[in-house]
């Protein structure tokens, strides 16, 4: 590529193994991936065309830097290998100031086939890969909504399904002929009015002015119903590009609800991150236990034994209490308190002494009157804190729960940015604005519809009084009328004949489609009882269950379903094409769930020989290698390095640009 598009100067991308495999090109937003599948499209057809269907100006695909360095030129070459031929297709254009007109005026292009330049190379091309069925070899998210319209029930896009089929299978062919049967028809016709007017007579002219009428009402009728099916055409394509749209709205809205939902989910693992720092908080305050346990232990050892001893004493005062009370008493009443016998002097003497020397210990044990408890509370006291030391294990264990916490918080963070960046500028009342207009064109393209059916009313009304007017003419008895008469007959029936076969072929392979979409559908279905897709007699499309049930989009509706089911047509679509090409895929994974990702990651090893995704990181997330099955032959990053350098394109391993 030279100066097309984001990429200034020259760039230049191989396809590793001969083009065999799978080839990723990486990048975000704007860095040039769209551009590199415009620029092949270009270099084939020399037209591209947007969503709507309108060409893109020649003037908006120059490169900005070249422009503004005046140089009004870029180009596009493309080699490959066609039926084992080396082939070269390079297109280009120059001007000499930035205009449309001026680049249409200076483009080239050549073709060479081993070497050799081609003498007719848009034909060569058109041989190579119509222009017509590109659309199922280049393709992006976009187009899979528009198939996926198919699953609804009077859906408009199922004129789109009958026209695929049709371009894909060949079917324009045959309406070509039609159409070169029918403009040889009228040259004969006219060519027959032209004699019945030599003739001459009032009736032969008659018939000759009607026939000349009904032909000229017939092809003005012919361009009329042109006209409108062209604007109905268009009014659709508005139509689905504003589906698209609304569909883009209503997923904001989702990410709306997500929005709430994550902030909810956050603030509730603040509380349970700020639960678990408090206990963090209360298990630092108790580290000074741990510092005391060693002396804790001796002085609850020293408390166990002054307690004991303590204890001990007061026993003891017990004790003698008691025997100087037993001895008083005995004193007092001159006789033993334990037989009543009467003391002697002697006796009581003895009894004196020992209440005495029982006083004197009584002293020796203190006045307390009272056990000492102060040392068996402190010691209570002390091994109740040694009871709730802190662990290790406890740190750790509220570290990893706070640190979980954090990286959940992060995590739904990250994903919050992400919500609330799709939901910058959004105008809550636009949705609704949207499906009023979408109704009003809706409304339109029925009323162009009905316009259409009735012309073509008219025009069959035309053509029976001109079938009418036909036999009368055969009827004239002149040989230069019959043979002219005979060359329209035959020339109607071989119409006819081509008529019946556009109708029998397109059933033929309209059930081929069905087939091989079916086949491809079975191998990334992420729903068991979903058995099969069927295209109905309208071209609309349906799932059917193993228990043989058609399914109401409503009754299973999931968008990561609805884009196996379009990425299965367009498969099969590709597949019965019977032209061998590369697919482009340009960021088709952007709705899919991780789930479904993976699912259709694992099929596109066997869509085609040669696959070019052209995905974000966000899209192709990391270690989705594995599900390609070792299939990646060339691994590409694009970046963007400012508007003065633009684009480049570099190797990428591991997953990082190098």
């Amino acid at each position: 590529m030279l100066n097309f598009g984001p990429f200034y100067g020259n760039h230049e991308i191989s396809f590793w193994n001969d083009g065999i495999g799978i080839h990723l090109i990486r990048g975000g937003n704007g860095q040039g991936k769209t551009s590199i599948q415009r620029a092949i499209l270009w270099a084939l057809y020399g037209v591209i065309y947007d969503r709507k269907g309108e060409k893109i100006r020649l003037t908006s695909l120059l490169n900005h830097t070249a422009k503004k360095k005046d140089l009004y030129k870029y180009t596009v070459q493309i080699s490959f290998i066609h039926e084992e031929e080396n082939w070269v297709i390079v297109r280009s254009t120059k001007a000499n100031r930035h205009n449309d007109h001026k680049y249409e005026e200076g483009m080239t292009i050549e073709v060479y086939r081993n070497g050799r330049i081609v003498p007719d190379p848009e034909h060569e091309i058109q041989r190579i890969l119509p222009s017509s069925i590109s659309r199922f070899y280049f393709f992006d998210g976009e187009m899979l909504r528009d198939y996926e319209e198919l699953l609804e029930e009077d859906s408009r896009a199922m004129a789109l399904l009958k026209d695929s089929i049709e371009r894909v299978l060949g079917l324009p062919y045959f309406k070509t002929a039609r159409r070169d049967l029918d403009s040889i028809k009228k040259k004969f016709e006219k060519e027959r009015a032209k004699i019945l007017r030599q003739l001459g007579g009032a009736d032969l002219e008659e018939l000759a002015e009607s026939q000349q009428m009904l032909e000229e009402n017939l092809e003005e009728l012919e361009r009329s119903i042109a006209e409108i099916e062209n604007q109905k055409s268009k009014l659709d394509a508005e139509i689905a590009a504003d589906k698209r749209k609304l569909a883009d709205m209503k997923e904001v809205q989702d990410l709306a609800n997500r929005r709430i939902a994550i902030e909810g989910e956050i603030e509730k693992r603040e509380a349970k991150k700020e639960t678990k720092t408090l206990e963090r908080s209360a298990l630092v305050e108790k580290l000074y236990k741990n510092v005391l346990a060693p002396i804790a232990t001796n002085l609850i050892q020293q408390l166990e034994i002054k307690s004991k001893q303590a204890l001990d004493r007061y026993n003891q005062k017990q004790q003698a209490l008691g025997r100087a009370k037993i001895l008083k008493e005995g004193i007092s009443k001159s006789k033993c308190s334990c037989c009543g016998a009467i003391l002697d002097p002697k006796k009581l003497a003895e009894f004196e002494r020992d209440l005495d020397e029982t006083k004197i210990k009584i002293e020796q044990l203190t006045q307390i009157p009272e056990p000492d408890l102060s040392f068996e509370n402190s010691k209570d006291i002390l091994e109740k804190m040694m009871g709730n030391i802190t662990s290790p294990e406890d740190f750790e264990g509220l570290d990893k729960q706070i640190i979980d916490i954090e990286y959940e918080i992060q995590r739904l963070l990250s994903e919050l940015e992400q919500v609330k960046s799709k939901l910058v500028d959004v105008d809550a009342e636009e949705s609704k604005k949207l499906e009023i207009k979408i109704r009003s064109r809706e409304n339109e393209s029925g009323r162009l519809k009905g316009i259409i059916e009735e012309k073509e009313k008219e025009k069959l009304r035309l053509l029976e009084n001109k079938n009418e007017l036909d036999r009368k003419i055969a009827s004239i008895p002149q040989e230069q009328l019959q043979k002219l008469n005979k060359k329209i007959e035959f020339i109607e029936k071989l119409r006819n004949v081509f008529e019946k076969s556009v109708s029998s072929f397109r059933e033929e392979q309209k059930a081929r489609v069905e087939d091989t979409a079916t086949e491809i559908f079975r191998q990334i279905r992420s729903k068991e009882e979903f058995n099969r897709l069927e295209i109905n007699n309208q071209y609309g499309l349906s799932i059917i269950t193993n228990q043989n049930m058609v399914l109401n989009r409503s009754e299973w509706r999931s968008s990561g379903e609805e884009q196996l089911v379009a990425l299965s047509l367009i498969g099969a679509l590709n597949n019965c094409a019977q032209v061998e090409a590369p697919i482009f895929m340009d960021t088709p994974f952007g709705r899919l769930d991780v789930e479904h990702g993976e699912r259709v990651l694992k099929y596109l090893p066997n869509m085609s020989k040669q696959l070019v995704l052209l995905v974000t990181d966000r899209e192709f997330r990391e270690g989705d290698e594995v599900h390609l099955s070792g299939n990646i032959k060339t691994d590409l990053t694009l970046m963007y390095k400012g508007e003065e350098e633009g684009s480049i394109i570099l190797p990428t391993i591991a997953g990082e640009v190098v």
